[in-house]
């Protein structure tokens, strides 16, 4: 992770920060994301909602994981969250936010601000080209990377890939609060 320091530490060497995912998770799981992610309808109002998705790494290989979860246009959030469900377990956490844009909310800065894991959002899912943005969390320090450290894609993908293109490449979500910095 990127330190946002700007003194120079004596005897500390210039670090360029990395990701290194291995193996990626193969695209086949993202495409089954989005595959579930389009499906998620409201059938009151036939508008897409919501949905969430952990990726846990069980015995050599990754496993997607679609948890029991409130859904709705604006919001998911998972039933379970004892110590032995894919809430505690998932080093992903994917959700989708229908025909919305991918961004990282407000609220998902406060529920993703403890620990360490890999997040993304899924954003548009059934125009022709979804976007997706990803983000390693650490504590609340958040650092966006690209899909092709974490997923493998090899052979294409049609997704636009955010991660890289804003403006908040590195930043601590408690900037502009109260909150006290590590």
């Amino acid at each position: 992770m990127p330190i946002d320091y700007h003194q120079p530490l004596k005897g500390l060497v210039s670090l360029e920060p990395y990701l290194k995912v291995e193996p990626l998770v193969p695209i086949e799981l993202l495409l089954h994301v989005w595959v579930v992610a389009c499906q998620a309808i409201d059938p009151a109002t036939d508008r897409l909602l919501e949905a969430l998705f952990h990726l846990v790494w069980v015995r050599g290989h990754w496993q997607l994981v679609t948890p029991a979860q409130k859904q709705d246009t604006t919001s998911c959030q998972p039933i379970d969250t004892s110590a032995d469900s894919s809430t505690c377990n998932a080093a992903i956490e994917i959700h989708s936010h229908g025909a919305m844009a991918a961004f990282f909310s407000p609220t998902d800065d406060r529920d993703e601000s403890s620990g360490f894991r890999l997040y993304g959002v899924m954003g548009k899912v059934r125009s022709p080209r979804p976007q997706m943005l990803v983000r390693v969390g650490l504590f609340g320090h958040c650092w966006h990377v690209p899909l092709a450290r974490v997923f493998n894609l090899k052979g294409g993908c049609f997704f636009e890939d955010l991660s890289l293109q804003d403006s908040r490449y590195y930043y601590n979500k408690w900037e502009n609060s109260n909150v006290p910095q590590l």
